[in-house]
């Protein structure tokens, strides 16, 4: 999947996201790359199931294949940097014959680099969902501040009857159908401030219709985290 990402200063960067089969010798997706029209000129961020082994990023000697040397080559050339740290494995195979191994790769090139658009890179275990994977992350902006609570407040839902919930957001969705209404109907595409208009005032409705019907939340110290 290649999918172009411009944030608000205007500056794209191309994200690869890769499976590759080095079982399909020049038809895998990381040999291929080096003839897609990839704009090496600006910022492009490579990752995912590269499959292949290199002295780069596996510990010890290991034999690697002409064609992964050339694929490893050709990111040298357009000044790629491998985000893994050597010998950190990402791959924890079922089997308990096998070892793990670093096949889940990151890299990003030197726009990409400059821009520091793969802010916070890290492998993170605990977010692997069950796969044999590990999760990898980073920030997609790191100008932007995480809010932990859009509603700015916490309300305990527990005994609220969904059908209450829904008749008090039918009635406050009402009062908001001025900022609304534009997005019914099919005509002149919609500013940005159109857009944020509406998705505050979607926003207000939900605050508004839940801080009717429950109360606001007072977490115990001695609840649990969850």
């Amino acid at each position: 999947m290649v999918l172009d990402a411009t944030p608000q200063d205007g500056c794209t960067t191309t994200y690869v996201h890769i499976y590759n089969n080095p079982s399909l010798g020049c038809q895998q997706i990381l040999w291929r790359l080096r003839s897609l029209p990839l704009p090496l000129d600006q910022a492009v961020v490579i990752t995912g199931d590269a499959n292949i082994h290199h002295i780069r990023w596996l510990q010890g000697a290991l034999r690697t294949s002409a064609i992964t040397e050339e694929i490893v080559a050709w990111l040298d050339e357009h000044n790629f940097l491998l985000l893994n740290k050597k010998g950190t494995p990402t791959h924890f195979p079922h089997a308990i014959e096998k070892h793990p191994s670093v096949i889940d790769l990151t890299w990003s090139n030197v726009h990409a680099t400059w821009n520091d658009t793969t802010c916070e890179w890290a492998i993170n275990p605990n977010l692997s969902v069950g796969s044999n994977h590990v999760d990898i992350r980073w920030k997609l902006d790191s100008g932007l501040e995480e809010i932990n609570n859009p509603l700015g407040m916490k309300y305990n839902m527990k005994d609220v009857l969904p059908k209450d919930w829904k008749d008090k957001f039918n009635e406050e969705i009402e009062k908001q159908m001025d900022m609304l209404q534009p997005l019914l109907h099919i005509g002149p595409a919609m500013t940005n401030d159109d857009l944020d208009a509406a998705a505050n005032a979607f926003s207000d409705t939900m605050q508004a219709a839940t801080a009717k019907v429950a109360p606001v939340q007072k977490p115990s110290p001695h609840a649990k985290p969850w």
